[in-house]
């Protein structure tokens, strides 16, 4: 089977580690062309002998070029070079059979989200063709029941049939190669708190840093490791910047637990990576955050320093019970969890009139 994957828009954070899961686990009788992101200070791709990776500058292809590289896509697909196009990209150009989408990007279905160009934003052409998608694609893949219910509420809002077959997926618990955790990485609080945050408003890093401050007047123990660019010197502050999947996966084995304050996700990678590291997570009471982590989250109803802070030092005092609550959910999740391999079975076999499938 010839097999073309648009990986174009999955630059960063939770979007590249489902790319490099998906082309890791590519099967071996599968032929795969991979249309890949290159970044400023992105890392490398790594990838089976049979997937050919062609390797495009994200700047340019991601916005300038994005159409030409989709009418290009598009016409391979007429001409039946290609067997299925998988799509990670949230959207695309769909005018041929044999397509799939993978929705992961929370912005582009709430139609509340400001409309600007770059970073994963919303705007009308980029609509438009998560529009031709929705109405000619033979599947669509979510990965939580409240995307899906996301993706209902969008198509009723724009006069769009609902898709007859939308899938939910969820992605399995990460696991880390020997060489991504061994290395220690030396404490620099005696609490510990983590947040792999990036840039993007909707995740809310201010909120997470003034929520630490506060609580170091309660406890100066308490600190936070935080991957965004140093924006101040703070001595309960730790500005890790940008740092790779394997730093990420140290930082989580080093500390205590994890601050998460993004007002909005479609999964929230970082709490599966939570719960495999058997780290408490300190979160928004939202339904992301809900549908994850179920009772093993410590929740906070206001998005405020103040309650965010409240939630801190709540945890620093229950703190084995916390712990315990993360590892039953753990198991929970290795003994129902689908694998990278069902996720292919699923994206090859799927027809346009498959039924819905909703998890039990």
């Amino acid at each position: 089977m010839r097999v073309i994957i648009n990986g174009l828009g999955c630059p960063h954070t939770g979007a590249r580690f489902i790319l490099d899961q998906v082309l890791l686990s590519t099967p071996p009788d599968v032929q795969v062309t991979a249309f890949v992101p290159i970044v400023e200070y992105g890392s490398g791709f790594q990838a089976p002998a049979h997937v050919r990776l062609i390797k495009l500058k994200h700047s340019i292809w991601g916005m300038y070029l994005r159409v030409f590289l989709e009418a290009y896509i598009n016409l391979l697909m007429l001409l039946k070079r290609y067997d299925r196009l998988i799509n990670l990209s949230n959207y695309g150009l769909c005018f041929s059979r044999n397509q799939i989408l993978y929705i992961h990007n929370p912005l582009l279905l709430d139609m509340n989200a400001p409309t600007r160009l770059g970073n994963g934003n919303p705007n009308a052409p980029i609509r438009f063709a998560l529009n031709t998608c929705l109405r000619n694609a033979d599947c669509i893949f979510v990965q939580t029941e409240h995307m899906y219910r996301q993706l209902q509420l969008y198509c009723t809002i724009n006069s769009i049939r609902f898709p007859q077959s939308v899938q939910i997926f969820r992605p399995p618990l990460p696991l880390p190669s020997i060489d991504q955790i061994q290395e220690a990485i030396s404490k620099t609080f005696e609490f510990q708190l983590f947040y792999p945050a990036s840039q993007f408003p909707h995740k809310r890093a201010d909120l997470s840093i003034e929520a630490t401050r506060l609580a170091r007047k309660s406890n100066d123990q308490i600190g936070l490791n935080i991957t965004i660019d140093p924006l101040f010197h703070d001595e309960g502050i730790n500005f890790l910047g940008p740092i790779s999947r394997a730093e990420v996966y140290r930082h989580f084995k080093a500390s205590d637990a994890m601050l998460f304050t993004s007002e909005r996700e479609t999964l929230g990678l970082p709490l599966l990576e939570s719960i495999y590291f058997e780290k408490p997570a300190i979160l928004p009471n939202k339904a992301y955050a809900r549908e994850v982590c179920g009772d093993a989250g410590i929740y906070y109803d206001k998005d405020t320093p103040e309650a965010i802070s409240r939630a801190i030092l709540y945890l620093t005092t229950n703190y084995q019970e916390a712990v315990n609550r993360v590892k039953i959910k753990k198991k929970e999740i290795q003994e129902t969890q689908q694998s990278w391999a069902q996720h292919w079975e699923a994206f090859l076999t799927c027809k346009k009139n498959t039924p819905t499938v909703l998890p039990a």
